[in-house]
């Protein structure tokens, strides 16, 4: 059985409440074992007989639309990948450390050339971007909603697909708990 991780998207935000036992239950109800959820923002553990990530995340998306009436798309990762996203911070000791926040903005695919210069192209004095396979760096000096980056510039540098943001600070205990 691998264990895994899935987060997901739109989970206690946004006006959508999901209790965590529900989530539970279907993952459970998925066949999954050793079912958990982390802080309730939509990060579920979970073991499965090992089957492509791809094929996972398109069966836990089209039973959460129907259980929930809403599209929750997932973005799952192995153990080690959740460490090595950690371990692999883009930012000198220096810049973190005055960072307010860095955030990690998880995608199903990374990003390709244009993509990922568009979105370099939207670093700011407050904002920096860093890509890195399937993830996207993203150091804030400010809080959030003071970001000088515009939104629709954001979305196009990403592209249309799937993607969920977490904070390092929460990845980091996720991680030492996995």
């Amino acid at each position: 059985m691998a264990k895994l991780v899935a987060f997901l998207r739109g989970i206690n935000v946004g006006g959508h409440r999901v209790q965590m036992a529900r989530l539970r239950d279907e993952f459970e109800g998925l066949g999954f074992t050793g079912v958990e959820t982390f802080i309730a923002s939509g990060n579920v553990i979970f073991q499965t007989p090992r089957p492509s990530l791809s094929t996972l995340e398109t069966r836990i998306e089209q039973r959460l639309a129907e259980a929930l009436g809403y599209a929750v798309p997932p973005l799952v990762r192995t153990p080690a990948g959740v460490r090595d996203v950690v371990e692999a911070l883009p930012f000198t000791s220096d810049e973190a450390s005055a960072a307010h926040a860095i955030h990690v903005i998880f995608l199903r695919t990374a990003l390709d050339a244009e993509g990922a210069a568009q979105l370099h192209a939207l670093d700011t004095p407050m904002d920096a971007f860093r890509c890195r396979d399937r993830e996207v760096y993203w150091l804030c000096r400010g809080r959030l909603h003071e970001s000088l980056v515009p939104a629709t510039a954001f979305g196009r540098a990403l592209g249309r697909q799937p993607t969920t943001m977490r904070n390092v600070t929460m990845l980091k205990r996720l991680a030492a708990k996995l």
